[in-house]
């Protein structure tokens, strides 16, 4: 979700007292942003808050295995990346199987006008999808691994460049996965008669099954660039590392 990528940013970014304040925000950002897509009356509402913070409560017993993960991740030691992504997709899916449950049982609560505004919602969020995809160049893949990273040093440009056409069709394959899933949304919410919530999560846990199913090409690139990693980026990745504990501490301290 937009909204949650942009909060992590920020808190990225900022101090310890700005992260801690908008990690405690992170249900109210949850809120308004599901809000905004399923046009909720009052009621719904009031109960979508009380979900968003029980599904936010349980997200708490799984702060020590992330923590656990990141503490692994060390650049200054060699060490194979595949087992962390696959602990990671775990930690991920459940997660994301956890609150697409939550969105199920809302979903399958729309009437015929919230329908249409979801509907609508959808075909807005395709078309931004649609202008990232044309944004996908090497310019934009190097601003992102910069982030993590800080400033590509010599002969890593060469790196990102040779994977540039995994990443740009990444963000295809996203856009056709997505459309997969909100043709058979929609099929459910108009069409089925009886166990919409059970058939919704059906279709959405296997939205995320398919999303990483093969992540051999994910594991390459990330090795390519670990071995070329210089002194100033490896110190970057530390501080990134650093302030992902952080924000996982300031979340798990955080009453919703």
């Amino acid at each position: 979700m937009k909204g949650i990528r942009f909060l992590l940013c920020l808190c990225f970014l900022q101090g310890c007292a700005l992260q801690s304040y908008l990690a405690s925000q992170v249900d109210f950002l949850l809120e308004m942003r599901l809000q905004s897509h399923l046009d909720l009356y009052y009621k719904q509402k009031k109960m979508l808050a009380q979900d968003i913070d029980l599904w936010l409560g349980k997200q708490k017993i799984y702060v020590p295995e992330a923590r656990d993960l990141l503490v692994s991740i060390d650049p200054l030691k060699p060490q194979p990346i595949q087992s962390k992504i696959e602990r990671f997709l775990t930690l991920y899916k459940r997660s994301a199987h956890e609150f697409n449950q939550l969105l199920c049982k809302y979903l399958s609560q729309l009437d015929s006008n919230q329908q249409q505004h979801f509907f609508g919602k959808q075909v807005d969020d395709n078309d931004e999808l649609k202008k990232q995809i044309a944004k996908m160049n090497l310019e934009k893949l190097t601003e992102r691994v910069e982030f993590f990273i800080g400033p590509i040093a010599e002969g890593q440009q060469s790196i990102l460049k040779s994977f540039l056409p995994y990443w740009q069709k990444r963000s295809r394959d996203r856009l056709e996965r997505r459309l997969v899933l909100q043709t058979e949304l929609k099929r459910i919410l108009t069409q089925a008669e009886k166990n919409k919530e059970e058939l919704l999560n059906l279709a959405f846990r296997k939205y995320v099954d398919s999303s990483f199913e093969d992540p051999s090409q994910l594991v390459s690139f990330l090795e390519s660039l670990a071995s070329t990693l210089t002194l100033e980026q490896t110190n970057h990745l530390l501080d990134r590392k650093t302030q992902a504990l952080k924000l996982l501490n300031s979340f798990n301290q955080s009453t919703f």
